[in-house]
């Protein structure tokens, strides 16, 4: 599957692609006397620049660069401070962290469907799996997540984008 529409053409400047890689992924046994079957899957992740512009004034450059008024601060920030030369860069971890949970939310739905004949995802369908109630510990800090996905049979594609969670 190419890149999807919400992500390319007109939109494309509105993400930016920070990771990419091989995740498993397991389904279900395609019936009660087999094992589940673990796949490799290709992800690729993608940063929501407007959005991450709330929590990380680090991204404001980059947002201008491409014609985008950055969004107001959010209390949320990320932490430590994207202070870096490639302001981008910083999220490659955070792109295969949100991977890494859309991996186990594909997990947990093929496993939920043990003896199905069908997939449980429309191909190139716009899923939301997360809206900031997800939280993972990233080094020592939590972040909240919030991410959504486009199912294809070899690539998964995710945009997201992340903050520091002090609740």
């Amino acid at each position: 599957m190419p890149v999807p529409k919400a992500l390319s053409g007109d939109n494309a400047k509105l993400f930016a692609e920070v990771w990419r890689g091989q995740l498993g992924v397991t389904g279900a046994p395609r019936s009660s006397r087999t094992a589940p079957r673990t796949l490799q899957k290709e992800f690729v992740a993608f940063i929501e620049v407007f959005e991450q512009t709330a929590h990380d004034s680090g991204l404001h450059a980059l947002a201008k660069q491409r014609g985008i008024t950055p969004r107001r601060a959010h209390k949320g920030q990320v932490n430590p401070a994207n202070d870096g030369d490639d302001r981008l860069a910083y999220y490659d971890v955070h792109g295969q962290e949100a991977a890494q949970m859309v991996s186990e939310y594909i997990t947990a739905r093929w496993t939920a469907t043990v003896n199905a004949q069908g997939n449980c995802f429309v191909r190139g369908a716009k899923t939301t799996l997360t809206s900031q109630s997800e939280r993972r510990r990233v080094g020592n800090v939590d972040f909240s997540y919030e991410i959504t996905m486009w199912y294809d049979n070899e690539t998964i594609y995710l945009a997201f984008h992340c903050y520091e969670n002090k609740n």
